[in-house]
């Protein structure tokens, strides 16, 4: 099949939602008092702080750098955690160059202005058929609004003080998977890692400038990193909660004429 546009492995780069410098050391949680009387209750106050249910929306600016290049790109996005994103890469002038959506496990990608669409399981091999190599989507979209995936939440907890942040760690017997780093006195997600199952680190963000928009929180500015030399800075524009889901918004319609492909049939359905 024809090979997608560099502005959809751009897209979904961003979305990734990847971070970390890999160079700074990491020092275990000390044993300073917590504000937390246990890690769970330090998980519960997290997410009671950030309810699932309402629909962000939002503009984004991304500035993407991989390696020596720079892509800056526009986009507006709707995001339902846990699990459902619209986006639209906007051009200065002119209607959406790219549309993806996310809905119920299902992913859609249509360029307008070359009649091409794409369907097929929101899957990592899916995925990775436009970026090889990037996490998953059930990670990404709740990191979107500033909230962490909860699909770590039955494996083991520890946590405790670090610095003036209160870390926890989720890990499994064979080792840490996921930490978090929270700021107690405002209750914002601060940093969030994720390591593969060497227990190296894979991806971080970090999150800053949260602001309060109908009585919820969303940070104005994510910075991500894949490795030690792509980086992506995005900055929220216009941030607004919407209470009223609309699932259409999630599900792209295919247009007539459009060259339609089917990913699952070039790999597979998802397992």
């Amino acid at each position: 099949m024809a090979k997608p546009s560099y502005i959809l492995l751009s897209v979904l780069f961003c979305i990734t939602v990847v971070f970390f410098s890999g160079c700074a050391s990491i020092k275990t949680p000390s044993n300073v008092p917590a504000f937390y009387s246990s890690p769970d209750a330090a998980w519960r106050a997290l997410l009671a702080s950030h309810p699932e249910g309402p629909t962000l929306k939002v503009y984004a600016r991304f500035d993407i750098r991989f390696g020596s290049e720079r892509y800056p790109l526009r986009a507006a996005m709707v995001i339902h955690p846990p699990s459902d994103l619209r986006m639209e890469i906007l051009p200065m002038i002119g209607p959406p160059e790219l549309l993806l959506t996310i809905r119920g496990g299902r992913m859609k990608v249509f360029f307008p202005d070359k009649g091409k669409f794409y369907i097929g399981s929101a899957s990592r091999e899916n995925l990775h058929l436009f970026l090889p190599q990037i996490p998953s989507m059930e990670d990404a979209i709740p990191l979107l609004t500033g909230i962490p995936s909860a699909r770590f939440a039955n494996f083991g907890l520890s946590g405790g003080m670090d610095g003036l942040l209160y870390r926890m760690d989720r890990f499994t017997s064979q080792g840490k998977i996921q930490s978090l780093w929270v700021e107690p006195v405002t209750g914002n997600l601060n940093r969030v890692m994720l390591f593969d199952e060497m227990g190296i680190e894979n991806w971080s963000v970090i999150f800053t400038d949260f602001t309060n928009v109908d009585g919820k929180k969303v940070p104005e500015k994510i910075v991500m990193q894949l490795g030690d030399e792509n980086r992506i800075t995005v900055h929220y524009k216009d941030p607004s909660w919407n209470d009223h889901f609309e699932a259409e918004l999630f599900d792209l319609e295919i247009p007539p004429g459009v060259n339609l492909t089917d990913l699952d049939e070039i790999q597979g359905p998802a397992k």
